[in-house]
């Protein structure tokens, strides 16, 4: 259907590790708001939603696929019990994007693994 853009849930754009999803509706109604008046095509929207939000997505759903593994998370949460700065790192994982970024790092990894 020409000149429809979802928005939100709508879209599927729930952030699959934490299952919030009111930010991303702000974020795709303001984007999908300016496209309708500046007169942009549906396509030209669903590009700028995946430029912005896409690499945010992903690093949540890689999130999602780690804690399904009990054994890791269990280790990290074991590991977090004796160290107040891996417990720092892994709040700040669950509440910032920005921190999501860490788990993909080899020195994160390294550093986490042996210190």
């Amino acid at each position: 259907m020409n000149g429809i853009r979802l928005v939100g849930d709508a879209a599927s754009l729930v952030d699959p590790f934490s299952g919030e999803g009111v930010g991303n509706a702000l974020v795709t109604g303001e984007i999908a708001a300016q496209h309708i008046v500046e007169g942009k095509t549906p396509s030209d929207y669903q590009e700028e939603v995946w430029k912005v939000l896409g690499p945010e997505l992903i690093n949540s759903y890689r999130m999602q696929k780690l804690s399904r593994r009990s054994w890791l998370l269990n280790w990290f949460v074991g590991k977090a019990e004796r160290k107040p700065e891996l417990q720092e790192m892994m709040t700040e994982m669950i509440a910032s994007k920005e921190a999501q970024e860490n788990l993909h790092s080899p020195w994160f990894m390294m550093k986490t693994l042996l210190f």
